[in-house]
């Protein structure tokens, strides 16, 4: 609605308007509160994966006998 549209509204009208306004305006924030939650909830369902995939590969590595970075570095360190 163009402000000159909105200039022609009685008084009613624009208190109509700004109703709707209001009840669109408390829908989105809702759906915004529903969408940080959902965006939370993958968040710490990735954080619970890469962890499961570190410790994964740790232990493949000593399965394999291949030392991790951390670990041939402390080694090397203790080798001087």
């Amino acid at each position: 609605m163009t402000d000159k549209e909105l200039r022609k509204l009685h008084k009613s009208e624009l208190i109509e308007v700004l109703y709707e306004i209001s009840k669109e305006l408390e829908k989105v924030r809702k759906e915004n509160e529903e969408l940080k939650q959902q965006i939370k909830t993958k968040d710490e369902s990735h954080d619970e994966l890469m962890m499961l995939v570190r410790e994964t590969a740790e232990n493949v590595r000593n399965l394999c006998g291949i030392e991790s970075n951390e670990n041939s570095e402390e080694r090397s360190g203790e080798d001087s």
